[in-house]
């Protein structure tokens, strides 16, 4: 009996795993869709004889944009043609994204307009021509009040919710006052009179694909860190906090653009902060065999990890 009701309730197609394209230029393909849309590359899978095959963008948890190499002939496009019609890619902040594009100098096909459904979008289109609509689902939206439905009649699970930790028990702004860490992609601090080239390296490293491999190797660090150690996340913007929340779940948040973190080491008195345009993480109030821990994970993952003296200066 216990079977046949979890047959019942079994959902064969239980969501999107990933769209894929083919491309005529993998390459250009892989920079209009980070730099420009700013999407995150998760993998990427090589031929036999090392040429480049096919690249995995990160959309979220389970979900991917897959796309292909080599493409030479040419398809047929146009609003009355039976196939694929669009890519549709989701976002909190219509305004934002539209701007971001228009920053990059990306392609758009459409200001921002309401659409029927009442949600909010813009067009855009990738280096071989697909179109892409990039849309926010406001509450009034159909979809949105479609997912609530779902929610309260399915009885799923949601992510545990926690009370916030930035409220009046004080602790996140108490630690903020302790003696703090970086886990930095420099050994030691650049000195004001440095013969190099600083600032031209720290804007390299800040483009998206570059930072996008930094925030993969903190990923590394903080998930392999919460096997030790109970993770309350919340965002400096919100009051919700989040306890240890699902892996794909932490590492899209660490990975997202716009999106500040704040992770307490829950019993530990430990707080880490994560800045999304960083390129070091912030560890306040290490001690112990956390500090130690955090050493050797960071030094795993080709990162430094080192203390900042009063007043903001780091050891050298």
């Amino acid at each position: 009996m216990n079977n046949q009701h979890d047959d019942q309730r079994f959902q064969t197609v239980a969501g999107l795993s990933h769209a894929a394209i083919r491309t005529r230029s993998i390459l250009e393909s892989i920079r209009y869709y980070t730099e420009v849309l700013g999407l995150r590359e998760a993998f990427r899978m090589f031929r036999e004889d090392g040429s480049l095959a096919t690249v995995y963008m990160f959309l979220a948890p389970g979900q991917y944009l897959e796309l292909f190499s080599d493409g030479t002939r040419e398809g047929i496009a146009g609003p009355d043609v039976i196939g694929m019609c669009h890519l549709c890619l989701k976002t909190e902040d219509i305004r934002r994204s539209y701007d971001m594009v228009k920053t990059a100098a990306g392609p758009l096909d459409s200001e921002i307009k309401r659409g029927k459904s009442q949600c909010l979008m813009f067009w855009t289109h990738d280096p071989d021509g697909t179109q892409i609509e990039v849309m926010e689902m406001p509450p009034e939206s159909l979809q949105a009040q479609a997912d609530r439905r779902m929610d309260e009649n399915s009885g799923r699970a949601s992510i545990r919710r926690d009370p916030p930790v930035t409220g009046g028990d004080g602790i996140i702004e108490s630690l903020f006052e302790k003696p703090c860490w970086v886990i930095d992609i420099l050994p030691e601090q650049v000195p004001e009179d440095s013969a190099g080239q600083y600032f031209a390296v720290e804007k390299y490293y800040l483009q998206p694909p570059m930072l996008a491999e930094i925030h993969r190797r903190f990923t590394d660090v903080l998930l392999k860190l919460n096997c030790y150690s109970d993770f309350r996340v919340c965002f400096p913007d919100s009051d919700e906090a989040f306890s240890n929340p699902d892996p794909d779940l932490l590492a899209s948040w660490i990975g997202a653009e716009q999106k500040d973190l704040c992770i307490l080491l829950a019993g530990e008195d430990v707080l880490i902060t994560i800045n999304h345009d960083d390129t070091y993480m912030t560890v306040y109030n290490p001690s112990g065999a956390v500090l130690n821990r955090i050493r050797q994970l960071a030094g795993a993952g080709g990162l430094f990890f080192r203390q900042v003296n009063a007043g903001g200066a780091f050891d050298q």
